[in-house]
C-alpha cells in the first residue's frame, strides 16, 4: 500500500476515497492543516478515515515522504467530470465508470437514530449565500407536505439550523455530531438524505444511500457531484 498526502477540504479528502481504495489502500493518510483545512477539521474528519479497512493510519503530516499528493486533484477540478473519477483521471489510473458510479467506498455501522425520525437533512450555509433558489424551495415543501416535519432532522452548524426552521417554519430537531464517523453512521442509518453540496453530500454520494442533492445548475462545477446511479436525484 502507499502513503498518500492532503491539504484539501473535508469534501475533497472524502472524495479521494475511491480512489485511494481501488490503488490498494493508504499505510498513512497524511493530513496537512493549512489555511482552509484546519487541526479542527483534521480532528472531525480522521476517524471516519481510521475506520476505513483500506486506511492503517492517519497522521498530521511533518514533513515525511509519501508517495501521492492528493492536492495535485485540485488543479484539474471542474474540468468536465466529477470529484471522484477526478482522482482516477489525474493520477493516471483506470477505473470502471459502472463500479465507482454505484459501488459505496465509505463503510461504517448503522446507528440508533432519534425516536422517530428518519430523513437526514442538512445545508451548508457557503453554499448558499444568496438564499434558498426558488427550485430548492418548492422541492422541501412538497417534501414538508408529505411528513418531513415529523420524520426529519437536521445535521449541520446551529446557524443553518436556525436558518432552515426559520425558512421553512418547522420545528426539526438538530442533531450535534462528535465528528465525520458519527456524521457517516447517521447518513449511513437514515430512509434518505436531503442535503447541498458539502461534505455531507460526499459522504452520502460515497455511501452510496439514497439522496436528494440541491447540486449547482450552472457554472465550471456543474459535474462535480453527477453519479449515474438509481437512487440520487438532483433538486
Amino acid at each position: 500500500m502507499k502513503t498518500y498526502k492532503s491539504a484539501s477540504k473535508i469534501g475533497d479528502i472524502i472524495w479521494s476515497l475511491p480512489f485511494i481504495c481501488e490503488n490498494g489502500g493508504a499505510d498513512i493518510y497524511y493530513l496537512y492543516p493549512n489555511g482552509e483545512f484546519t487541526q479542527a477539521n483534521y480532528e472531525y474528519v480522521k476517524p471516519l478515515l481510521e475506520a476505513q479497512p483500506y486506511i492503517k493510519e492517519v497522521k498530521l503530516w511533518n514533513n515525511e515522504s509519501f508517495d501521492i499528493n492528493l492536492d495535485e486533484f485540485v488543479q484539474h477540478a471542474h474540468r468536465g467530470t466529477n470529484l471522484v473519477e477526478c482522482f482516477f483521471t489525474v493520477f493516471n489510473k483506470q477505473f470502471d465508470r459502472g463500479h465507482i458510479h454505484t459501488h459505496p467506498h465509505l463503510f461504517v455501522e448503522p446507528i440508533e437514530l432519534p425516536k422517530n425520525r428518519s430523513i437526514l437533512i442538512s445545508r451548508g450555509a457557503m453554499m448558499h449565500k444568496n438564499g434558498f433558489r426558488d427550485d430548492f424551495n418548492s422541492h422541501i415543501k412538497g417534501f414538508f407536505d408529505r411528513g418531513l416535519n415529523e420524520v426529519g432532522f437536521f445535521v449541520g452548524h446551529p446557524q443553518e439550523h436556525e436558518d432552515f426552521c426559520k425558512t421553512y417554519n418547522c420545528n426539526i430537531p438538530h442533531v450535534v455530531v462528535e465528528d465525520a464517523l458519527h456524521t457517516a453512521r447517521l447518513i449511513n442509518s437514515s430512509k434518505m438524505v436531503i442535503t447541498n453540496q458539502t461534505s455531507t453530500s460526499a459522504i452520502a454520494e460515497i455511501l452510496k444511500v439514497t439522496l436528494f442533492l440541491e447540486a449547482k445548475i450552472n457554472g465550471p462545477d456543474v459535474f462535480d457531484c453527477q453519479f449515474n446511479r438509481p437512487n440520487l436525484w438532483y433538486i
